[in-house]
């Protein structure tokens, strides 16, 4: 898969799953961003692909794990809850810091969407960042 696409892909699948988690506790609920761009994206992708990304590819959290950790509480599988805020640590954003809004997958390695402090979206992997 070509570099382009990939970050497509990304960018798209981000958004999903900003759009599926549950509006958070604490805060704004209606705090999602409408994106032309990725309006665009969608629109040209294969079907197949498209589905790919709104239902995962198999690999999904279990409710045991999702529910509890989108109403704030602690799961003792997961480092980071909604709403910590954290520093990236590794990759395009290092320094920045923003909180936890999703918990994207938690196999091989637990992944975060994050919201930075200048309101774009991180998706980072547990080993990339620091609670504050």
């Amino acid at each position: 898969m070509g570099i382009k696409k990939a970050r497509i892909r990304k960018e798209v699948s981000s958004f999903v799953q900003q759009y599926e988690r549950k509006a958070p506790k604490k805060g704004e609920p209606n705090d999602r961003n409408y994106s032309r761009q990725v309006e665009g994206y969608v629109k040209s992708m294969d079907p197949a692909e498209l589905s790919e990304l709104i239902n995962g590819d198999g690999t999904h959290i279990p409710p045991e794990i999702d529910e509890p950790w989108s109403l704030g509480e602690s799961v003792p599988e997961i480092q980071f809850q909604l709403e910590d805020t954290v520093e990236v640590l590794k990759g395009k954003h290092t320094g920045k810091t923003g909180k936890v809004v999703s918990l994207i997958e938690i196999l091989p390695e637990t992944r975060y969407l994050l919201k930075l402090d200048n309101g774009l979206l991180s998706n980072v992997l547990e080993s990339q960042i620091k609670r504050l």
